[in-house]
């Protein structure tokens, strides 16, 4: 245990160093979401009324982000540190998690290749300290049920009903998310001879996960967006826009869709961070995929 929380807190200490420039410039500061989610925070700490999903959203579980929040928010007021900063907390958590299953797949030294290239990428340099409803915590979520369910698969109906409600939390986070982590669920139980009673208890804990926090929810208008859709103009503007915006998502320096294009330092640095992967991915590949 003392091994796991040394290592985590390395990466954390890691995450932060690198955005510190950032948190300690002018451009710090709460977007519009964030700032409602400092509201909703507001009214939990003084007793008022506690929010579990976004206001005016039928998804967007913020609960566990305004949990994070609350302990500095308590010593310090309610401000843009105070509320983005333990949020790092969540996304160094499922950094973690892929860390540990990097290393029990191939070795310990791949794992912090892995792990110090993910806290330190230019893809989450900014969404990693979001507060807005469910993006670094389903980045947690899914990647600590994947973890369980590759890494240390288990036919206890227990540990498949908190798959189960853990995928129906992560629906109330990222709704298409859910999707691809009940895959690596299901394959958890593939060879496992007595499917009934594990499927069970994970569709029962699906149910309740799910079903939780719309109990909790106010009552008011909601936005409630299909969750499937299939609209060809949309589809082909889309197309089209597919290579900037691929640029824009891998480089990560973005706020509300803009690239931060106004610094020089931020092309030498996403330079240098596809440098870095792809010489990690090609490290993987020869010491896994060796040429006959």
């Amino acid at each position: 245990m003392l091994n796991h929380l040394r290592n985590f807190f390395a990466l954390l200490v890691l995450a932060l160093l690198i955005r510190l420039p950032h948190v300690l410039s002018e451009h710090f500061v709460l977007d519009s979401d964030e700032s409602v989610l400092g509201i909703c925070l507001r009214f939990m700490m003084e007793g008022a009324q506690v929010y579990w999903l976004f206001p005016g959203q039928k998804y967007g579980l913020i609960m566990p982000e305004l949990l994070a929040a609350l302990p500095l928010a308590w010593l310090w007021d309610i401000n843009a540190m105070t509320i983005k900063l333990p949020q790092l907390f969540w996304f160094v958590l499922g950094a973690y998690f892929i860390f540990l299953m990097a290393k029990q797949k191939s070795n310990s030294r791949f794992a912090w290749v892995v792990a110090i290239l993910l806290v330190t990428c230019s893809t989450w340099f900014l969404w990693g300290m979001r507060i807005r409803g469910g993006y670094v915590t389903a980045f947690a979520l899914s990647n600590a049920l994947i973890y369980l369910s590759i890494c240390h698969p288990s036919r206890s109906p227990l540990r498949m009903a908190l798959l189960g409600f853990g995928l129906g939390l992560l629906f109330h986070l990222q709704a298409l998310w859910s999707i691809g982590t009940a895959f690596f669920v299901l394959v958890g139980m593939v060879g496992n001879r007595k499917m009934l009673n594990p499927l069970g208890a994970v569709l029962l804990g699906i149910a309740v996960g799910w079903l939780v926090p719309n109990l909790a929810r106010p009552d008011y208008l909601f936005y409630d967006p299909q969750f499937f859709t299939f609209d060809p103009q949309r589809i082909a503007g889309n197309v089209t826009i597919y290579v900037s915006y691929f640029e824009r998502n891998l480089n990560g320096l973005y706020l509300h869709g803009r690239a931060y294009t106004e610094s020089w330092a931020t092309q030498p640095y996403v330079l240098t961070m596809r440098n870095a992967c792809g010489r990690g991915m090609g490290t993987f590949n020869r010491a896994n995929f060796p040429r006959p």
